[in-house]
């Protein structure tokens, strides 16, 4: 019977299919087993990744620096990371209009990073794998980086976006998936934390150093009333002890009206201080209400130089104006802003010495926010009165003297606060090699390119 079963040939075709059917399935349980080991592999090191990432990130915060030094840095961090061939921070201006500059960038050309990319209906997340069909959605995000495959994350809430890519899907640059999700909004999750941290701390900054710049204004004003009111009560102190000794030394009638007219001079000196006291007592600080409008920044520095040319061309100071090659506007009070770069500029022309000239500049910055300078190209400095307002020393050589019909003391702190009440700063240096510098900062947030 054995031997008969050996050689029937039907039942080793049975046999060989079932051995067939469990090799197979011992085969294609070990690919599950090599695909789910792979998939954990995957997550592992992705997630070690993120931990890393997120890790190395948010020591950003520790490190000195403004808010737009943070970007580079991050994009650094990214890079070693996620081990991609190129990455870019983006920002939408204006919020919803789908058009986005590239504020930081590593692997792109300075003349790509000046484009800016139109990207309808941006996604949150998305990412590319070569295919022309499926990835449509990503072609401007493709564009952007010059890259086939990418992967994208937008904060729309922030109107920041962060995109990496790679050239291939080979070796070391796994394809994009899913998973990457969390890789790519975590670390834009911590970008945007990071730079949130370094804007508040430059706010509290700025609002200490208006504490400190206020204790000291009140104290500078209590002495110098103290002192402007000395000499004239001293006048009236002796004034008075002359007078109550007349039934002693009687007087004449013309030793009697020098006294009186000492008298009323005397009065009409503390008079004169006490209007003073209320004077600058009405500007109190407060915020100036501004009437606010899209202005183009071209418009609003050209008009503040027209305003000025007459005392330049008088001055014979020479006006140099440097405006950005993009073009853009700002929402601002556009009469305060013009009063506060006439004043500016006006100043630094009789701040500089005849034959001389002034610099004006505007410029974007990578982080959206325009910079106004304007720069006395010569010996002279600022004048006494702003330096000694601004708590400066005054001891600099050649230095020009206040000019006539100007009174910084009064309108600079006023300029201050028009500025500040737009989110901006305006900060005053003084450069012994140069001359003088005013640096007039608006923020991202009222800064567009003009349509």
């Amino acid at each position: 019977m054995s031997s008969r079963s050996v050689h029937n040939p039907a039942q080793l075709e049975r046999e060989l299919s079932y051995y067939r059917r469990e090799c197979n399935d011992l085969g294609a349980r070990l690919l599950r087993l090599q695909e789910e080991q792979s998939t954990s592999f995957r997550e592992a090191r992705r997630s070690r990744t993120v931990a890393k990432l997120i890790r190395e990130a948010y020591r950003l915060g520790d490190i000195d620096g403004s808010p737009q030094d943070v970007g580079g840095p991050m994009l650094e961090i990214v890079v070693d990371n996620a081990m991609c061939d190129r990455a870019g921070l983006m920002r939408e201006e204006p919020r919803g209009s789908g058009r986005f500059v590239i504020t930081h960038a590593i692997g792109l050309t300075e003349a790509r990073m000046r484009e800016a990319a139109a990207i309808l209906n941006p996604p949150s997340f998305g990412y590319s794998t070569g295919d022309a069909e499926t990835d449509r959605p990503l072609a401007p995000m493709v564009e952007v980086l010059q890259l086939p495959f990418v992967l994208w994350a937008y904060d729309q809430a922030a109107g920041q976006a962060l995109v990496i890519g790679n050239r291939s899907e080979s070796n070391v640059s796994r394809p994009f998936e899913a998973g990457d999700q969390e890789l790519i909004e975590g670390a834009l999750s911590v970008y945007l934390d990071v730079l949130y941290r370094k804007e508040a701390e430059a706010q509290l900054r700025l609002a200490k150093q208006a504490a400190e710049q206020a204790a000291a204004a009140k104290v500078a004003f209590v002495a110098s009333l103290r002192q402007a009111l000395d000499a004239p009560l001293s006048s009236v102190l002796g004034i008075a002890e002359q007078m109550t000794a007349i039934d002693a030394m009687p007087l004449d009638e013309r030793e009697r009206a020098q006294l009186v007219a000492e008298m009323r001079g005397s009065a009409d000196a503390i008079r004169a201080v006490i209007d003073d006291a209320a004077l600058m007592s009405r500007d109190d600080g407060t915020p100036p209400i501004l009437d606010v409008s899209w202005t183009g920044v071209d418009d609003a520095i050209r008009a503040a130089v027209r305003a000025v040319y007459p005392v330049s061309v008088r001055e014979e100071v020479e006006i140099k104006l440097s405006l950005p090659r993009r073009r853009a506007a700002i929402c601002v009070d556009r009469g305060k802003l013009h009063e506060v770069l006439s004043r500016l500029m006006v100043s630094a022309v009789r701040a500089s010495l005849s034959g001389g000239n002034i610099r004006v500049s505007a410029e974007r910055h990578s982080n959206g926010a325009l910079v106004i300078e304007i720069q006395a190209m010569s010996s002279g400095l600022l004048p006494e009165s702003i330096a000694s307002s601004l708590g400066l020393s005054w001891d600099l050589p050649g230095a020009a003297p206040p000019p006539a019909n100007d009174d910084p003391e009064r309108w600079l702190p006023q300029a201050r606060r028009v500025i500040e009440a737009h989110g901006g700063t305006l900060i005053i240096d003084m450069l012994p090699a140069t001359g003088s510098l005013a640096k007039l900062t608006l923020p991202a947030s009222i800064t567009r390119d003009e349509r």
